[in-house]
């Protein structure tokens, strides 16, 4: 049988054992902001632009668009387009094609863009640097953010954000006829997690 000063004994080292548990308790995990991907996407079998009213029978793969990205870091900012097929040749443009990812900050618009060619690469007119990653099928831009027309820095909203590619004569940058274009809603913001791995 259990006396009044036992059962009060009980109660008592009850009491105690609550706060060293919740003292022990394991705190709340923080989550961790999803990486920003394919902020951009894109039907495949559409890039059947010649620049005109009138379109080619079939699509390029090469300049078709899937998905695009755009991500930056302290010092960089790179532009990815990915696409349904990506070979070292065109027949479909022999003389040239061009990858370009758009966006645009407090109104002002700009790009960064690759063109390739029989005349070589030329990564935004010399002023960045790339990977044209046949096994991804992407293509990936880097610009430093002092080379962009618009101001760039951790926090600032990029929007527009869209994918386009062109036919090209050579590495000259002279647009034959834009193929295929893609457009978001999405806006990222400069600095956040993104899927791209910025100056890759």
């Amino acid at each position: 049988m259990t006396t009044p000063r036992r059962l009060f004994l009980v109660l008592v080292a009850s009491s105690l054992c609550v706060p060293a548990i919740a003292a022990h308790a394991t705190p709340a995990k923080k989550h961790k902001p999803k990486p920003a991907c394919k902020l951009v996407t894109d039907g495949g079998g559409d890039a059947k632009g010649t620049g005109t009213a009138v379109s080619t029978p079939s699509s390029d793969a090469n300049l078709d668009i899937i998905s695009a990205d755009v991500a930056t870091s302290a010092t960089t900012l790179t532009g990815v387009v990915r696409v349904s097929k990506l070979a070292s040749s065109d027949s479909m443009a022999p003389t040239g094609w061009q990858y370009q990812v758009v966006f645009t900050v407090g109104g002002v618009a700009d790009k960064v863009d690759v063109v390739v060619g029989p005349g070589g690469t030329s990564w935004d007119g010399g002023k960045g640097t790339g990977k044209i990653d046949a096994a991804k099928k992407e293509v990936r831009i880097s610009v430093p953010l002092s080379a962009l027309n618009v101001p760039v820095k951790p926090g600032t909203v990029l929007s527009d954000i869209g994918a386009r590619t062109f036919r090209v004569g050579n590495s000259n940058q002279i647009a034959l006829g834009l193929v295929d274009t893609a457009d978001s809603t999405k806006t990222y913001v400069a600095g956040a997690p993104s899927c791209v791995k910025v100056g890759a």
